[in-house]
């Protein structure tokens, strides 16, 4: 077996950084970006987590969207990708074996916000900095919890480290290109990212039961 090498690659959908002069203070980790969020009504922010949902095959905590809505969500997506897959793979006597490499944890995200609270600088505050930690938490396990988690996992040394016929190459490793919607992708998606996802988006909730409440209030209030 080649050795994989797992690294985390940030993108963000935002793309504005909030004035922060204009609002409340935005107490997030001091090496976060504070990028502003984008305004979504709660059917849309509502569609966002379903799609989301549907597509890594998992269930919410049971009081989550109770929670997030319709307050504010943090969209965060993950891609597997070989960097340099004609080199990392080679086949003889019809079987394909990893010869080591770079495998980039691409991880999208996104922050929505309720557009009720976009012209209520403190609720937009609040709804910000509770989604800005989940997204701290998002970044935290792409670029630390997944490469560290991954370099020692038995489901990757399953299918890094024994040959794969080439029958079954495409839909196990190459997907439709250098490892997108592989069964090595779903795999490292559905069983390691997700479930460590959503045991942190918990915590979050524990720690700070408060938030819900309190942005739904400053909403509501004239």
């Amino acid at each position: 077996m080649g050795i994989p090498i797992f690294s985390g690659q940030v993108n963000w959908v935002n793309q504005l950084l909030l004035p922060r002069a204009l609002y409340p203070t935005i107490n997030v980790p001091s090496n976060m970006t504070v990028y502003d969020a984008i305004p979504k009504t709660m059917a849309e922010m509502i569609t966002i987590s379903i799609d989301r949902r549907n597509r890594y095959a998992y269930q919410t905590e049971s009081n989550y969207d109770r929670m997030s809505f319709p307050a504010g969500y943090t969209r965060s997506d993950l891609a597997v990708r070989f960097e340099n897959f004609a080199q990392q793979w080679q086949c003889q006597d019809g079987n394909w074996t990893f010869c080591g490499g770079r495998i980039r944890l691409e991880l999208t995200l996104a922050v929505y916000a309720d557009n009720r609270a976009a012209h209520k600088p403190r609720c937009w505050a609040l709804i910000l900095e509770h989604e800005l930690l989940h997204a701290h938490d998002e970044i935290d396990i792409a670029t630390h919890f997944l490469p560290q988690t991954l370099s020692v996992s038995p489901i990757i040394r399953g299918f890094l480290g024994q040959p794969i016929r080439d029958a079954e190459f495409n839909d196990t490793i190459r997907g439709i290109g250098s490892g997108a919607g592989s069964l090595f992708e779903r795999r490292i998606q559905r069983s390691i990212w997700i479930p460590e996802s959503s045991r942190r988006a918990s915590q979050l909730h524990a720690r700070r039961p408060g938030d819900g409440p309190a942005i739904q209030q400053c909403i509501s209030s004239p």
